[in-house]
């Protein structure tokens, strides 16, 4: 299975993102694709940098390309994920995530292999607990493991207008899932956190949407103080109450 990375800018959340995925376990079980957009612009000289080391170091199958063009978040991950015709984990340049990370991921996904996996729990996603895992009704696409052919197929995805302006990859990736009843998977705390500050694709609109229930909230912190970051900016109250059950109701 591949993980894939859409890149621009965000060059020190980038370096914690690969200090974490090459100290994960079973990262020796993937491949990496890399897009680096609109590489010649000057604030991704550090990220192709980083990129190059990355590949030249990890120790895993790579692909890395430099885009010259870039279109915005939204049509860069559209266009770098359209790629794909089968199950891939898509991975934000500023997330960090757990050294259990990628084995928990292989395992959900075993078991549950007809549907989205996340280990990513943002604020205002609510959860719904079962016995051993959980389910989320809506999640973010980064962090997302997921064969975006099956969802790529909905009209809006071909409408430019509607990616880069009407909407989001994330809200509208939603929305077919809400169409066609797909529960997306997770486990009880979040293995992915989130490390920048820009609100993501959101263009700083919303606040970041960091997740409550990370599994090791130290050493977050301890990353966002060497970033430079106000940890009085974190907001980690949960903003919606947890489902008992989520599963029955798609009876």
């Amino acid at each position: 299975m591949k993980i894939v990375f859409s890149l621009f800018g965000r060059p020190k959340e980038l370096k914690y993102c690969f200090q974490s995925l090459l100290s994960a376990k079973r990262f020796n079980e993937f491949e990496v694709y890399i897009d680096i957009n609109d590489c010649q612009n000057p604030i991704n000289e550090d990220v192709c940098r980083q990129a190059e080391k990355f590949v030249s170091e990890c120790g895993v199958p790579c692909e890395l390309n430099k885009l010259n063009d870039g279109f915005g978040a939204n049509i860069n991950m559209y266009r770098t994920l359209n790629k794909f015709s089968e199950k891939v984990l898509y991975m934000a340049s500023d997330v960090l995530i757990h050294y259990e990370c990628l084995d928990k991921y292989l395992m959900l996904n075993e078991r549950f292999p007809d549907y989205p996996v996340t280990l990513y729990h943002p604020l205002p996603h609510p959860l719904y607990y079962k016995e051993d895992f959980a389910v989320m009704r809506s999640t973010t696409v980064e962090s997302l493991m997921f064969n975006p052919s099956l969802y790529f197929d909905y009209c809006l995805f071909k409408n430019k207008f509607a990616l880069s302006k009407a909407s989001t990859i994330d809200w509208m990736l939603n929305w077919v899932f809400k169409l066609r009843k797909v529960p997306v998977i997770t486990d009880h705390f979040s293995y992915v956190q989130h490390l920048g500050l820009s609100g993501g694709t959101t263009s700083s609109l919303w606040p970041p949407t960091y997740c409550y229930d990370y599994i090791d909230q130290p050493a977050f912190f301890s990353i966002l103080k060497e970033l430079g970051y106000d940890l009085n900016l974190c907001t980690m109250v949960r903003n919606r109450d947890p489902f008992e059950d989520y599963l029955a109701h798609q009876k």
